[in-house]
């Protein structure tokens, strides 16, 4: 496990530290992916100027599924 960027959502970390399987941050480009064991890259975070709620809410459903 890693330590999570500052531009990960306050919400989205919570979701993250809750989870029981490895993980693991992975970024790319200007975008920062959550990579789980057995499933597919989720994008938790940006480096866009400002937060985009859309994106937060999509990563909180993807990580409420694992």
């Amino acid at each position: 496990m890693t330590d999570l960027p500052k531009q990960i959502d306050r919400k989205v970390r919570r979701e993250i530290a809750a989870l029981t399987r490895s993980w693991e941050i992975v970024k790319k480009r200007d975008h920062y992916f959550l990579k789980v064991e057995g499933s597919p890259l989720i994008c938790v975070a940006s480096n866009a100027s400002k937060a985009n709620d859309w994106q937060v809410n999509k990563a909180l459903e993807r990580l409420k599924k694992l």
